[in-house]
C-alpha cells in the first residue's frame, strides 16, 4: 500500500512536469490563435489541468501518511534540492530556453514538496478533528487580509520579484496573458488540511473536489478579472463545508469559534485602517 502511494506521488509529479513543459513551450511558440473566446477557453483548461496536478500531488504527499522522521527527511531533501536549483540558476551561463524552463520546474516542484512536508509535519500536533474548523476559518481570514492589505500585499507592491521567486507558477499557454502563482504558505496549509483529514478518516474526496472546483474558479477570476482571491479562501471553505458534520463541536465550541473569527476580522480591519492612515 505504501509503495503504491509513493508511486502515485511520483506519477503525479511526472504528469505535472510534463504538462508544465507542454504549456511553457506552447507559450513560447505562440501556437494559440488570438481569438478572445478561444483564449479564455484555453486559459481556463490549462489552469484547471495544472491546478489538478498541483493539488493532487500535494494531497498525495499527505496520503503517504509518513512518520515524523520520514517527513523530516523528505523536507530536508527537498530543501537541499531547492537550494541547489537556486545556486545553479544564479551561476549558470547558459541562456537556453529548455534549461531555464527545467530549472524553473525543478524549483516549483521542490517548493511544493518542502511546503507539503512542513504542513504535514504540523498536522502531527492536531489531536482532535474539530480543531480543523477554526484553523481553516482563521487561515482563510488571515490569508485574505494578507493578500489584500497585509504583508503579502506590501511585498507584492514593493518587491513583486520576491513573491515570484518563492511562489509556484500556474502557467497558461497564451503568450498575452500573465501567469498566476500560488504561494508556499498555501501548500503548507493544503498538506496540513489533508494530513488531518486522512488521519481522522474525514471527507477527503469531497474536500478535494470541492476545493479543486473553488480553486480553479478563483484562479480564473484572478487571471481574467484581477480579483485578489488567495488560495486558502476557497480551500478553507471547502474543508469546512465538506466536513461540517464531522467536526461534532458543542454549541459552546461553535460559539467560541464564531467569536474568534469575528474578533480576528475586526482586529485585522483595524490594523488595515491604521496602516492606510499612515
Amino acid at each position: 500500500m505504501h509503495l503504491r502511494r509513493t508511486g502515485m506521488c511520483i506519477a503525479l509529479a511526472g504528469a505535472y512536469l510534463a504538462l508544465s513543459l507542454t504549456i511553457s513551450f506552447a507559450r513560447l511558440g505562440n501556437l494559440v490563435p488570438r481569438l478572445a473566446v478561444l483564449l479564455i477557453a484555453v486559459s481556463f483548461i490549462s489552469i484547471a489541468a495544472v491546478m489538478l496536478m498541483q493539488l493532487g500531488f500535494t494531497v498525495s504527499l499527505s496520503r503517504l501518511q509518513m512518520k515524523p522522521a520520514g517527513t523530516i527527511i523528505m523536507g530536508a531533501v527537498s530543501a537541499l534540492v531547492l537550494a541547489a536549483v537556486i545556486l545553479v540558476s544564479a551561476h549558470i551561463k547558459s541562456k537556453a530556453v529548455p534549461v531555464a524552463i527545467g530549472l524553473s520546474l525543478a524549483r516549483d516542484l521542490s517548493i511544493i514538496v518542502l511546503a507539503g512536508s512542513v504542513g504535514y509535519g504540523i498536522s502531527f500536533i492536531i489531536r482532535e478533528p474539530g480543531i480543523l474548523l477554526p484553523v481553516g476559518l482563521c487561515a482563510a481570514i488571515v490569508d485574505f487580509w494578507g493578500v489584500n492589505w497585509g504583508p503579502v500585499n506590501h511585498v507584492l507592491t514593493k518587491a513583486p520579484k520576491v513573491v515570484n521567486a518563492v511562489s509556484v507558477a500556474v502557467p497558461t499557454p497564451v503568450p498575452g496573458l500573465p501567469s498566476t502563482t500560488i504561494g508556499p504558505g498555501d501548500f503548507v496549509f493544503l498538506a496540513l488540511f489533508f494530513g488531518v483529514l486522512y488521519k481522522f478518516r474525514m471527507n477527503v474526496k469531497g474536500t478535494f473536489w470541492l476545493g479543486y472546483a473553488l480553486l480553479v474558479l478563483s484562479m480564473f477570476a484572478v487571471l481574467i478579472f484581477g480579483l485578489p482571491i488567495p488560495a486558502l479562501v476557497p480551500m478553507g471553505i471547502a474543508v469546512i463545508l465538506a466536513n461540517i458534520k464531522k467536526f461534532k463541536l458543542s454549541r459552546e465550541e461553535m460559539l467560541s469559534t464564531a467569536i474568534v473569527a469575528v474578533f480576528l476580522s475586526v482586529l485585522l480591519t483595524a490594523i488595515s485602517i491604521f496602516i492606510f492612515k499612515r
